[in-house]
C-alpha cells in the first residue's frame, strides 16, 4: 500500500488518514490475497457464505497482526471519528448513489477534510464530490 500512495504523493509531505470502515475493506482484501496464495488465484471469489466466513476465520491471528502493526508506521494516522462526519451523512446520503459503507467513507473523509485515495469506480463517476478523489 505504500508503494502506491508513494506514487500519488511524497510520504514525507503528506500523512494518510484511515478509518475502521477503510481498513475494514482493507482486511477482507488481504484475507482474499490469503487465501488465494494458498488455494490458487481466484479462489477466494469462488467461495462464499459459511465456507468464506469458515476460511477467514481461519486467517484471524495473521490478520490481527497485521493490523496491530499498521497503525505504528510512520506515514499512518487513525481517523478520529467525529459528529461533523456523522452530521454530514445525511447529505452526502441524499447526493451521491453509493452503498451504504461507501457513503460512510465519504461521510468520514468530508467530515475531517481528508481525500479519498481508491480504485472503487464508483467513486470515480461522483460528479461534484465533496472530497477530491484520487485513483491509482
Amino acid at each position: 500500500m505504500a508503494d502506491v500512495i508513494s506514487g500519488l504523493v511524497s510520504l514525507a509531505d503528506y500523512r494518510c488518514y484511515v478509518s475502521v470502515l477503510a481498513i475494514d475493506e482493507m482486511i477482507w482484501k488481504l484475507a482474499g490475497i490469503q487465501y488465494d496464495e494458498d488455494n490458487g488465484v481466484g479462489a477466494w471469489r469462488q467461495i462464499t457464505g459459511r465456507k468464506k466466513r469458515a476460511a477467514f476465520m481461519g486467517m484471524t491471528d495473521e490478520l490481527a497482526s497485521i493490523i496491530e502493526d499498521f497503525p505504528s508506521e510512520p506515514w499512518i494516522k487513525p481517523l478520529p471519528i467525529e459528529e461533523a462526519a456523522y452530521a454530514m451523512l445525511p447529505t452526502v446520503m441524499r447526493g451521491n448513489d453509493l452503498r451504504p459503507a461507501d457513503l460512510c467513507h465519504l461521510a468520514l473523509a468530508w467530515g475531517s477534510g481528508c481525500g479519498i485515495i481508491t480504485n472503487d469506480c464508483d467513486f470515480h463517476s461522483l460528479e461534484d464530490a465533496p472530497v477530491e478523489i484520487f485513483g491509482y
